[in-house]
């Protein structure tokens, strides 16, 4: 059941073909940081919102990757070490090992 909530909706929603020529625009000119993007099955199938994230994200300067952030290989394994002794880690979905997170950490540079 869907719990009672309060949500603030941006004053500016962009809709439609072609939008998102213009998006990274007003993101930038919003001095957003962390925009929402909604889509549907369809476009996911396709692909596009990976696709639009990625553009947005090189268009208003948000660094992707563990390495542009800072972060040099050789932190991988105390990385992978913390991620196994976080106390939410025994309720994943599926039991991560060492060599998961190093593989997890190592895709993210």
């Amino acid at each position: 059941m869907l719990e009672k909530g309060t949500y603030f909706l941006p004053p500016i929603n962009m809709i439609g073909p072609g939008v998102l020529q213009d998006v990274g625009e007003q993101i930038k000119g919003l001095g957003c940081s962390k925009p929402l993007l909604v889509t549907d099955k369809m476009l996911v199938e396709l692909g596009l919102p990976i696709v639009t994230i990625e553009t947005l994200s090189k268009e208003v300067g948000i660094l992707s990757g563990l390495k542009e952030l800072g972060v040099g290989e050789d932190k991988i394994p105390a990385m992978a070490e913390l991620a196994l002794a976080d106390p939410c880690a025994p309720g994943n979905p599926k039991e991560m090992t060492l060599d998961d997170a190093i593989a997890l950490y190592t895709a993210a540079m």
